[in-house]
């Protein structure tokens, strides 16, 4: 019975060591992209809100800090302040600067770019970022009718990527900040476990080998050009026009911008091109304005490991969202200048 107790602690003592001999190593050498560990709150409306005035520190070392309103960014009135040119800017998880500082967005490098102009016609010029990790065109126009106006923009701009093309919201549930799917057994668990291993290098490794096993961007037969009558396309299109009506009932200004992965930059084209030909359709009918930046990755595209985050098909690095913000400031820039 001695012998049994022994091995048996032998056993766990060693699969204890193992555990962080795999952490060190993970920690040393990156097997995953970022995390995400936003405090979030439930919204009866949107997927989720950030917690206001809440701060965390993503797996890779990025501050998420998140402002009075309950975006990622610096502090801004709802009230703008008089000879202010201010421009609102929705997305998802890339427009959201996942991977990165927050000043390294592509919303932030516009900002500067515009305050750099010396003969503009505004005192200054304002971006703020309403992006949310995991919205869609959806969300993203329930965003801007509940609370983007408040800000009073001058122009819109929304970014758009691949993983738009979705018909339905996030489904999940939040308990102390922590969001699960429904029936997941992490329902079950204490939250503080879940919160703990978010700052594990190995379990965020672990949730990115699962999420991407057997995932081949590079193969465009496994993404079948969806048909006019495909539901999906067709209530993605729904999403787009609903924000470009608010716009226009609004009189703001709308750009979108295409925001390419790694992979429509391999392939050198759209994964959806009938999601894109829609922008461009807008854009012929003087419904909004169109910025395609996919030009501008794959002339870099023997770099692609310097225009995207560490371990990451679909989010931008820096210098990615450096691309970004040159391509908006050579379309915005004549609005502001004098």
């Amino acid at each position: 019975m001695k012998k049994l107790f022994q091995n048996g602690l032998l056993f766990f003592f060693s699969i204890a060591v193992a555990i962080l001999l795999a952490e060190a190593v993970c920690r040393i050498i990156p097997l995953s992209n970022d995390s995400d560990p936003t405090y979030k709150l439930a919204h009866e409306v949107l997927p989720f809100v950030m917690k206001p005035n809440s701060e965390s520190i993503s797996i890779h070392g990025h501050v998420l800090k998140i402002n009075s309103h309950g975006l990622r960014d610096f502090e801004y009135s709802y009230e703008k302040e008089k000879g202010v040119f201010r421009i609102l800017v929705l997305g998802d998880s890339v427009t959201f600067a996942f991977g990165n500082d927050m000043e390294a967005g592509y919303s932030k490098v516009l900002e500067r770019q515009l305050n750099e102009i010396v003969e503009k016609k505004y005192s200054k010029v304002e971006v703020i970022n309403a992006a949310h990790n995991g919205y869609n065109t959806f969300d993203e126009y329930n965003y801007l009718r509940l609370y983007g106006l408040k800000y009073s923009p001058d122009l819109l701009v929304v970014g758009v990527t691949y993983a738009d093309f979705t018909t339905q919201s996030m489904n999940i549930i939040i308990k102390d900040g922590v969001d699960s799917r429904p029936g997941s057994f992490w329902l079950n668990i204490p939250t503080w476990v879940k919160k703990t291993l978010r700052q594990s290098h190995l379990y965020i490794a672990i949730g990115w080998v699962r999420a991407n096993r057997g995932f081949s961007i590079k193969d465009p037969t496994a993404h079948p050009v969806p048909s006019e009558n495909n539901e999906t396309l067709i209530k993605t299109k729904d999403n787009f026009d609903k924000i470009t009506a608010l716009a226009s009932k609004e009189k703001i200004p709308l750009y979108f911008i295409s925001i390419p992965g790694r992979g429509e930059v391999l392939l050198k084209s759209y994964l959806h091109p009938q999601f894109i030909q829609h922008l461009r359709t807008l854009e012929n009918e003087g419904k909004g304005y169109f910025i395609d930046s996919l030009d501008g990755f794959t002339s870099h595209s023997d770099r692609l490991d310097d225009l995207y985050a560490l371990k990451d098909s679909s989010h931008p690095s820096a210098e990615g969202h450096q691309i970004l913000g040159n391509y908006l400031f050579k379309r915005i820039s004549p609005i502001v200048s004098k």
